[in-house]
Order: C-alpha cells, then sequence, then structure tokens
C-alpha cells in the first residue's frame, strides 16, 4: 500500500500519515477492507444491519470509513493523530487517478460514531476538530 501511495500521490505524499494509516510499531492502525463475497457493488456492505457497530465495538473506537469504490471501502479505527485532511487529500487523489468515474463513491471519509451508531461525512478540517474525533 506504501508503494501505491508513493506511486500516485505525488508531492502529496507523506510517509509519516502513512505510517499511522497503516500500521506502526507501538501504535497499530490496521486497515480493513469491507465487500461482499463476489467484489462486486460490495461498498453497499456498509448498510447491514450492525456491522459498523460490531466492528467499531471489536476495537473499542470511532472508524474511520475511506470509499475506495462502490465495490468495496476501507475501515480502520479512529486513533489519535489521524490527520482527516490526509485522508481526504487521499481519496480525491487516488479516485482522480485509479478508481473509472462510474465506480467513484465519495471524495469524502466518513467518521462512524459508537456513541450515536451514525456516519459523519468528514470533508474538511474543521470537521469534529479536524484530528481524531469522538471515540
Amino acid at each position: 500500500m506504501k508503494e501505491i501511495a508513493r506511486q500516485h500521490m505525488g508531492e502529496d505524499y507523506s510517509e509519516e500519515a502513512l505510517e499511522q494509516l497503516l500500521e506502526e510499531e507501538n501504535d497499530p492502525s490496521p486497515l480493513y477492507v469491507l465487500s461482499n463475497q463476489t467484489g462486486i457493488y460490495g461498498a453497499c456492505c456498509i448498510l447491514y444491519q450492525d456491522l459498523l457497530k460490531n466492528f467499531a465495538d471489536s476495537f473499542e473506537r470511532d472508524l474511520i470509513v475511506l470509499p475506495s469504490s462502490i465495490h468495496e471501502v476501507l475501515l480502520t479505527p479512529d486513533e489519535q493523530g489521524l490527520s482527516y485532511d490526509y485522508l481526504n487529500a487521499m481519496v480525491v487523489q487516488i479516485n482522480h487517478s485509479e478508481v473509472p468515474v462510474e465506480d467513484q463513491l465519495s471524495n469524502h471519509i466518513y467518521l462512524y460514531t459508537r456513541k450515536d451508531d451514525q456516519l459523519h461525512i468528514l470533508a474538511g478540517s474543521d470537521d469534529l476538530s479536524g484530528s481524531s474525533g469522538p471515540s
């Protein structure tokens, strides 16, 4: 994933931010792919009853949802220090360079909050303080 990001993000690439998203020795932030068995139109799995809730509860954290395409979304626990602005920029860049227009889902990341069982769009730095939201 680091190599793909490096190739496609150009000058926007940040090793530190990507390390935080993927995995660090002291503070792992795993990245999970959510799709269906066929991998076709799998992003709709986020609508399955209690799926996000149960997944977030297993980490005891809120979740960041990165729309990869209509076929899948990426999930990672919301961790202190993750930059929502950086993640939004990464989604926009990958959509622009890698995902066919007809397969694009969104140019924004989302935050699933356990306390209200809701998805919140994170479009800019003023969203939920611009970094690590509620847990």
